[in-house]
Order: C-alpha cells, then sequence, then structure tokens
C-alpha cells in the first residue's frame, strides 16, 4: 500500500522509491496526474541524478492541445513489494505519476487539506 497525502495546493501527493543508476532506492513525491497516461514525469536534473537511461523521444499531446516532444527514460521503481520497469518522461518542472503506473490499482483520496491518499494493488 503506498500513503500519501493532499497538499495545500490541493493536489494529491504520493511517495514513489525509484532506482538510480547504482541500484539504490531514492525516495520522491509525486503529484498524481489523472490526465497523464505515461508511468512517471521527472525534471531534468532528478533524471540526470539518477542517470537513467535515454531511451527515445515521445510526442505528446498536453493540456494545452499542443504537441510537444518529451525525452523517454527506462527507469524501475519499488511499487507494491515488487521492481517494477517503467518508462518516464523528462520534464521542465513538476514530478508527476500517471495512469500507467497507477493501472490495475484502487486509488482513494480524501479531498480536504491533509486528507490521506492510498493507493492499492488490484488484489487487495
Amino acid at each position: 500500500m503506498t500513503i500519501g497525502q493532499v497538499n495545500e495546493h490541493h493536489e494529491v501527493v504520493i511517495p514513489i522509491d525509484i532506482f538510480d543508476y547504482q541500484g539504490r532506492l531514492r525516495r520522491i513525491e509525486a503529484i498524481i496526474d489523472t490526465g497523464f497516461d505515461y508511468h512517471l514525469a521527472l525534471p531534468f536534473r532528478l533524471v540526470q541524478s539518477l542517470g537513467l537511461t535515454w531511451v527515445s523521444e515521445v510526442e505528446m499531446r498536453v493540456a494545452t492541445e499542443q504537441w510537444e516532444h518529451f525525452d523517454s527514460y527506462a527507469a524501475s521503481v519499488w511499487w507494491f513489494g515488487n521492481r517494477l520497469p517503467i518508462r518516464l518522461l523528462q520534464t521542465q518542472s513538476e514530478i508527476l505519476v500517471g495512469t500507467s503506473l497507477l493501472w490495475e490499482s484502487q486509488l482513494t483520496v480524501q479531498f480536504w487539506d491533509g486528507g490521506s491518499v492510498n493507493v492499492l494493488p488490484r488484489s487487495a
């Protein structure tokens, strides 16, 4: 189970444990974005500090309905007790969790300041 909270900006935030290039886990706080269909989006500096492997360039439609190009990287996260290989996009600023990582999960949110956020695997 993953437990997070709703912050003062009304963002749904959860911790994500991601592996760096040496296989060490690093915990990051990420905003859940149900309009984002990749696993994760990370800013350039974080991608570089994790030493992730570049895979390709991806074209994606963003919230403004514009098409933009993003660099895609291979990564792994610790998700529900397992090492899970994922793809993430490099972005300009925010750390986002998308629906690909949440797929086959149950998301429960208390929508108020400090409200709890729970993510459970489908089998739970």
